[in-house]
């Protein structure tokens, strides 16, 4: 976990019996707006709200579910308040010593991610947070938050359909009778109430599985390919807008010009490309 956590973006002093630090969870705002602005912008849903002001809510408003402290009140999402002095928010103390048994950070990360992101993208959100994957997925998480199972038979069924080859590039890969690097991709996340069934899958190689719940592939209202402009461009800069300019090509390449506001993976919409 120590390598993960040297080459992570953004991390925040847990508490944890293994590494104890003497300032436990405590995180001052100055640091808190810029890292979790940016986590906000690359794995929350997309929004105009400035990082700034995303990161100002959970800052705030995780008061109320009595998880998180400031050191002084402040009106709820109100930056101004904020920036006449230091503020700093912390776990409450009763949180903080729970996460420090061996373990407890690792099984809370997973919960989360498991409620909230495919496992194509929940690697990429602990390795962010300074979270190793390999340790949170190492054993079963304490619970889950699903209320009804996968259908096992879905997988099998979505590759099927689209005739054991990947509806965006055509790879079918196999070795014998077993397909390999394709894989069935929900279009609305299983975490976020998609439906194991036919008009809710794709069949994709692994490449375009992870670009899919990334946001920088998609599908149109015309079921087109949809390819965001700021995946093409590299990473967009501090306080630009999540919202996708994107090329759209047809499966037989006609190209064309769309705006969306909905990142791919995420869409309240159920759709499939016409093989």
């Amino acid at each position: 976990m120590a390598s993960a956590r040297r080459t992570s973006r953004c991390w925040f002093s847990l508490p944890s019996a293994a590494s104890p630090r003497q300032a436990g969870s405590a995180v001052p705002w100055s640091v808190a707006e810029k890292c979790l602005g940016e986590l906000i912008a690359e794995f929350g849903p997309p929004s105009f709200t400035a990082r700034r002001q995303s990161a100002a809510y959970p800052f705030t408003r995780l008061r109320s579910d009595g998880v998180w402290t400031l050191d002084r009140d402040v009106p709820m999402d109100s930056l101004g308040a904020w920036d006449s002095s230091p503020i700093t928010g912390r776990l409450d103390p009763r949180l903080e010593q729970v996460l420090k048994e061996p373990g407890a950070i690792e099984a809370a990360a997973r919960v989360i991610v498991d409620s909230q992101f495919p496992m194509t993208v929940a690697p990429d959100v602990l390795l962010a947070v300074g979270l190793d994957p390999t340790r949170v997925f190492a054993a079963p998480a304490p619970g889950t938050h699903e209320d009804r199972r996968r259908n096992s038979a879905w997988p099998a069924q979505i590759l099927s359909a689209w005739d054991n080859q990947c509806a965006f590039c055509g790879y079918d890969g196999h070795l014998g009778s077993s397909p390999v690097g394709l894989e069935a991709a929900h279009v609305r996340w299983f975490n976020l109430d998609g439906p194991d069934d036919l008009d809710n899958g794709l069949a994709l190689c692994s490449l375009h599985h992870k670009l899919l719940d990334r946001g920088a592939l998609g599908l149109d209202d015309e079921h087109r390919v949809v390819v965001s402009i700021a995946s093409r461009r590299g990473r967009s800069p501090p306080g630009a807008s999540t919202n996708f300019i994107i090329v759209s090509c047809a499966l037989d390449g006609a190209p064309s010009h769309r705006l969306s506001n909905t990142r791919p993976g995420i869409s309240t919409r159920s759709s499939r490309v016409s093989p």
